[in-house]
């Protein structure tokens, strides 16, 4: 799910940090050591391109473009392994359109398509792509193949799901010091998947990862020194681990600069570095940052301004933005009030599974705004948010069940969902 953290305290700030070092996502995870990972060009075939004369004007150009390709491929994938995601698919797509064989290039998007980092997702799509090549990948023997093969078997990918195999297959790679199935492990290790928690190998390895400039590594170890919880807690050590991840492109950093220093939490308020972190994120076509940029914009009163970089990346199917465009429809900040423009923008976000916006549909049919008034449609969206924990969800709930608005009366569940909401 994705939060609106417009207005978070540092103590939710903290709490996020903490709920994210667990569910680390191996998915993730590309190779650091690209020149012994590339494809092979004689394993490649170039659609409408003859392969049979180097000698020829055809053999010139078969090799300009499985260089190209290579090129464009090894961009994607360290552009991928340090978390900057829509550069990492710009530039697949664009080996792709060179190369529509090579299975390296189709399980990258397959993994990308699948986890829906920098590009709309779609499981369908990638578990086509991924099972046609599965068989192929575990043919190789190159370092990229074997760790797709236990990135596939971590997921399921393709293939039936192994976390046994995923393992085994990831510390083969690891005794190599290869960079992402070192990531990779610290992420078995912290989240317990396919072995028991163990904190200290998890940091072993991210820290291990983080020397071999994993910008995704960085990022993973620097939630353990900027969680308060953790018994590594450290703010300066992980804020530095964040800004080095930062310069190399990882979005995550770059968003977290861009609202600390917006919001002056854990560090002082500095509009004009808010400013630049997320200008750094929007060069690298981030919608999260352009969202978050809108909100800069918000907090100075320009609506207009606010307004044109949440179409931005609602245009990108980011949710917030989404979200908040609805918001300025229905408060009529910076446009005239609409309500069908607001139901449709949290229409929009609510199709990504964005919490907040289930409970802005239900808080429209519960006031009747540009729609009738229909208690039991509203009762339906808010018991949608509430079993994620939606605050404002709970709250209606309770009204609902305390007076009997579309509902009996029920002061056992008063009761109950009051003690959900003080948890």
């Amino acid at each position: 799910m994705y939060i609106n953290s417009q207005y978070k305290s540092i103590n939710l700030i903290l709490c996020f940090f903490a709920g994210a070092i667990i569910p680390i996502l191996i998915w993730i995870m590309i190779p650091n050591n690209l020149e012994d990972i590339a494809p092979e060009e004689h394993h490649t075939t170039f659609k409408g391109r003859s392969t049979k004369t180097d000698t020829s004007d055809n053999g010139q150009s078969n090799r300009k473009t499985a260089s190209l390709s290579k090129t464009y491929f090894t961009e994607s994938v360290e552009a991928y392994n340090n978390g900057n995601w829509y550069t990492a698919w710009q530039k697949i797509e664009k080996a792709y359109e060179l190369d529509q064989e090579n299975p390296h290039y189709l399980f990258h998007r397959a993994r990308m398509l699948h986890s829906g980092r920098g590009v709309v997702q779609n499981t369908v799509l990638a578990q086509s792509i991924a099972k046609v090549q599965y068989n192929t990948l575990r043919a190789r023997g190159d370092d990229f193949s074997v760790f797709a093969v236990a990135v596939m078997n971590y997921w399921g990918l393709g293939t039936v799901k192994n976390l046994n195999l995923a393992k085994e297959l990831f510390e083969r790679l690891s005794l190599q010091k290869y960079s992402p199935a070192l990531t990779s492990l610290g992420s078995m290790y912290a989240s317990g998947q396919g072995t028991p928690v163990n904190f200290q190998l998890a940091v072993n390895y991210y820290r291990e990862a983080a020397n071999n400039n994993s910008g995704l590594a960085m990022a993973n170890l620097a939630q353990y020194f900027i969680t308060s919880q953790s018994p590594l807690f450290n703010l300066q050590k992980g804020l530095a681990l964040y800004r080095r991840a930062a310069n190399l492109g990882n979005l995550q950093a770059i968003r977290l600069f861009g609202r600390l220093n917006m919001f002056g939490q854990l560090i002082p308020k500095n509009s004009q570095k808010a400013r630049m972190w997320l200008e750094k994120g929007i060069e690298l076509s981030d919608p999260h940052c352009m969202y978050l940029f809108a909100n800069f914009w918000i907090a100075r009163n320009d609506f207009l301004k606010a307004k044109e970089w949440l179409e931005k990346g609602a245009q990108q199917h980011n949710p917030s933005a989404m979200y908040t465009l609805g918001n300025l429809y229905l408060y009529g900040q910076g446009v005239i009030t609409n309500y069908q423009q607001a139901r449709k923008w949290f229409s929009n976000a609510a199709n990504h599974n964005f919490v907040q916006g289930w409970t802005a549909l239900g808080r429209m049919h519960f006031y009747g705004q540009g729609v009738l008034k229909n208690y039991s449609t509203a009762y339906k969206w808010f018991e949608k948010a509430a079993n994620y924990r939606d605050a404002q969800a709970i709250e209606f709930l309770i009204e609902m069940y305390s007076t009997g608005l579309g509902v009996e009366k029920n002061e056992g569940k008063v009761r109950q969902l009051r003690q959900l909401l003080s948890k």
